[in-house]
């Protein structure tokens, strides 16, 4: 089967009469599980139930991360506990294009983390550790590109996770060494701010 639908196939659904496209519709949407949420969200929701959405992600969330909260795991398992914690976020963003709750939540998911990660020391903990590190550096860089495009007043709501952020760089040296290397300010997360290379000026 295509990836794809060619130009001819889209030009041959064009000029279906409506009825049969409506049939055909009704029998496609329902294999395409996203696709259903995502036109249940805009159709019968009408696009207001955001929050609530978001609400439902951020306590099963909590839920997942409390699970893990007060034990201490290698580096390598918690990425794999942040990727399945990033794909309930994800779904969310997928189904309601909600950057706000993008940036919540992975802040709130981020902070949560180190209070279970084992991070090993000396240069063989380095090598172990990398990936982890990087994989929190970049997704952090990704939410700030998020968070600075937003409008300004939004920004202060983020300030208390960007906080808690900036004392992870003072708690944990390796951090900085991997921010610099990726060319992340992390200085100018004291205070809750965005740094300024990620605001998008309008």
């Amino acid at each position: 089967m295509a990836d794809k639908i060619s130009p001819e196939l889209k030009e041959a659904i064009h000029a279906l009469p409506i009825k049969e496209k409506d049939k055909l519709l009704i029998r496609l949407i329902p294999k395409a599980k996203n696709l259903v949420e995502q036109l249940e969200f805009k159709l019968l929701e009408h696009s207001e139930t955001t929050e609530e959405r978001r609400e439902e992600v951020d306590e099963r969330l909590t839920y997942f991360l409390n699970h893990y909260a007060g034990n201490a795991f290698h580096s390598k398992y918690v990425i794999k506990l942040l990727r399945e914690g990033s794909g309930k976020i994800n779904h969310h963003i997928s189904i309601t294009k909600d950057r706000y709750g993008e940036v919540e939540l992975n802040l709130k998911m981020l902070n949560a983390c180190f209070e279970f990660v084992n991070l090993q020391k000396g240069n063989l903990g380095r090598m172990v550790d990398e990936k982890f590190y990087l994989y929190v550096l970049k997704r952090l860089a990704k939410i700030l590109k998020i968070a600075g495009a937003l409008h300004s007043d939004y920004h202060l709501d983020f300030a208390e996770g960007l906080e808690a952020m900036y004392e992870k760089f003072n708690d944990f040296p390796e951090l900085c060494h991997y921010a610099e290397e990726l060319m992340i300010p992390y200085e100018e997360l004291e205070g809750g701010n965005i740094p300024d290379q990620y605001i998008k000026r309008k």
